[in-house]
């Protein structure tokens, strides 16, 4: 290759990856979303060095706790959440870097194929790691601050799959310590990525399909060779059975939690995977942001079969070309195994679009790979066709980052093109109590909601205690009877419940007309009647909340009723408090000590909680109510 090739290239992608940065920079002034106040919210409050350990390992976005991305953002912990736009622009560092690895793995995975002569698959390469770095399908991934967890994962995998491919031979028979190695280094990475996001599982699934379909080796029977499909084969294998393992055992029992069974997840992703490769190929600004909760089960079944014909003829067609374009079976199986966990079996949302991250590069390098395959006679064209083409996901990009950079605009386009996301509502809500801080205005954006989403009960919830902040009585009580009718029957979201705190300290204030709390007590029945809340989390806290409630009207006996009912799911730290705190007004100190000595010694069922942490936090407890036991009996004898 000559020097002036080399430098072009150079150029050229410098120029790519220049006008990326610059286009993701519009965005870096966007809004904080809910997973963002969800997990990061915490780094307001670190003080030292205690307060950082306990963000970094004590993380509960996912089983393994995250910790290598909590510990990414403890750069921005001292102005949190000002500095989340110092964040942002290392997600969007991130990204780049992310690119890079891609264009080292679409290269190697290209000359080794054996199809390509080495200038042709560098070129391919650039091509399509441009069209994958400009797909506006992929800017929720870096503009969405937690969604670093995605990047940092995908920066760890894909290090480990250019490692794994650099180091595998092709020219020479190859050693056990080199196949030792590069295994190393695979897993080795990808065990650090599920460290920042557990579905960095999949990686060494990218490295098998790659192995298997792109690289000649003339050594296809050789020992080393057999050995190395072994391991990942037998990893494929346990990662498979993992998802099986972790499958929900009745196939149409609904989950209270997502509102649908496993059956209706798995009839719906066939059609959302198609929504994905169709938003990938065929830009659409008003498809792209943070909100997608409006996502309902298919309920068409032949819409599902449909989209489930199409993967099944992709599979057939790309085996049927695998030696003349093995690239069409390479782009559905990378696709598949980027959405092997996060869009089969486990019971996540519905739809999220950073989930395509890393799963649709595969088609990227196959569009690029085309482009080289075809007759000499249509090359030069269809290489224009294809800059075009980058170059209008460029630009509907740019569009999207500039909406996204103004949270005021932002709230209001996604409101206006999701009509029902009670996320998209809730938002433009938000917005207006925040920069107008007038209730009674930011009700409008919720009433314009309830026109479009009816069942959603967090815009009911807050449509209520926005009322209790400025509206007149009349207007409260019809907004509480609204809810009420619609309660028992409405869709669940966390938000809806966490809102009941709010509404019974305004009630408790008087601060909303002529409700009283056994108006919230008429509520929470209303809502335990709905089926979607019948799951073990969200029983344990309206359980909880009822007791709360109950307490608040010095309904003792009913508070513990209560209690004792949430007693036989599981003892809950807040439950043991409030109990002795009923027994104390209802019985004196000493009964509710006696109680606590018998909560000391045997807590019974406590979930998944530290027992360590839990018996530390009882005995401050303890010793604080025997405090107060002392200061009485030294007042008694003052006396």
């Amino acid at each position: 290759m000559s020097i002036r090739f080399k430098v072009l290239y150079g150029v050229v992608l410098c120029l790519i990856l220049i006008g990326v940065f610059a286009t993701y920079q519009q965005g870096k002034t966007g809004a904080l979303f809910y997973d963002d106040l969800t997990n990061l919210s915490v780094l307001a409050d670190i003080a030292n060095v205690a307060d950082a350990k306990r963000f970094v390992f004590e993380g509960s976005a996912g089983p393994l706790g995250r910790p290598l991305s909590l510990a990414s953002f403890l750069p921005h912990a001292e102005k949190w959440p000002h500095s989340s736009v110092e964040a942002i622009i290392v997600n969007i560092v991130i990204h780049i870097l992310n690119a890079l690895l891609l264009l080292g793995i679409g290269y190697l995975l290209l000359w080794r194929s054996g199809l390509f002569k080495q200038r042709h698959a560098m070129i391919a390469a650039l091509m399509a790691m441009a069209l994958w770095i400009c797909m506006p399908l992929l800017a929720s991934t870096t503009l969405i601050v937690v969604q670093r967890m995605t990047g940092l994962a995908s920066l760890l995998g894909l290090t480990g799959v250019l490692g794994y491919l650099l180091l595998s031979k092709v020219e020479a028979p190859e050693s056990f310590s080199r196949l030792t190695l590069k295994i190393s280094v695979l897993f080795g990475f990808t065990a650090l990525a599920m460290f920042a996001k557990e579905n960095a599982a999949v990686f060494p699934l990218y490295a098998l399909v790659g192995q298997w379909l792109l690289l000649k080796d003339p050594r296809e029977q050789g020992v080393t060779r057999k050995l190395e499909y072994a391991v990942l084969c037998t990893y494929l294998v346990v990662l498979v059975g993992y998802l099986v393992y972790k499958t929900p055992p009745e196939l149409f029992a609904v989950n209270p939690q997502r509102g649908f069974s496993l059956f209706e997840r798995l009839i719906t992703q066939p059609v959302i995977l198609c929504d994905y490769i169709c938003l990938a190929l065929i830009p659409d600004l008003n498809q792209y942001g943070p909100f997608h909760d409006d996502v309902q089960v298919v309920s068409n079944y032949g819409l599902s079969l449909i989209a489930t014909a199409c993967f099944i003829g992709l599979v057939t067609l790309g085996l049927y070309l695998k030696k003349t374009f093995p690239f069409l079976i390479f782009a559905v199986l990378w696709f598949f195994i980027g959405h092997l966990i996060e869009s089969s079996v486990i019971m996540l949302e519905f739809y999220f679009e950073h989930r395509n991250y890393v799963a649709i590069y595969g088609l990227c390098l196959m569009i690029a790979a085309a482009v080289f395959l075809v007759s000499q006679r249509y090359r030069k064209i269809l290489a224009m066709a294809f800059c075009a083409y980058v170059l209008l996901q460029f630009m509907v990009l740019a569009m999207l980052t500039n909406i996204w950079g103004k949270p005021a605009e932002a709230a209001e386009h996604w409101a206006k093109v999701k009509p029902q996301s009670s996320r998209a509502i809730m938002a433009l809500s938000e917005n207006y109590y925040r920069n107008l801080a007038n209730p009674v205005y930011a009700n409008t954006a919720l009433d314009r909601g309830l026109v479009t989403c009816e069942g959603c009960l967090d815009v009911y919830m807050q449509a209520l205690i926005y009322g209790c902040l400025g509206e007149e009585h009349e207007k409260i009580t019809e907004r509480y009877n609204r809810f009420l009718q619609v309660a028992g029957t409405g869709n669940f979201t966390p938000a809806m419940l966490d809102g009941v705190y709010p509404l019974r300290e305004f009630v408790q204030q008087s601060a909303c007309g002529t409700l009283g709390l056994e108006d919230v007590q008429k509520l929470l029945l209303a809502i335990e009647r709905n089926p979607r809340f019948e799951g073990t989390a969200n029983k344990i806290h309206l359980i909880y909340l009822q007791a709360v409630v109950a307490a608040d009207q010095k309904h003792w006996e009913e508070a513990l009723r209560h209690l004792e009912e949430l007693g036989e799911i599981r003892t809950i730290f807040s439950a043991v408090t409030l109990k002795s705190q009923i027994l104390q007004q209802r019985d004196g100190l000493e009964a509710a000590i006696i109680y606590l000595g018998e909560i000391q010694r045997d807590p019974n069922y406590i979930g998944d909680v530290d027992r360590a942490e839990w018996d530390g936090r009882m005995k401050e407890f303890v010793d604080d109510m025997k405090k107060q036991a002392e200061q009485k009996s030294v007042g008694k004898i003052d006396e």
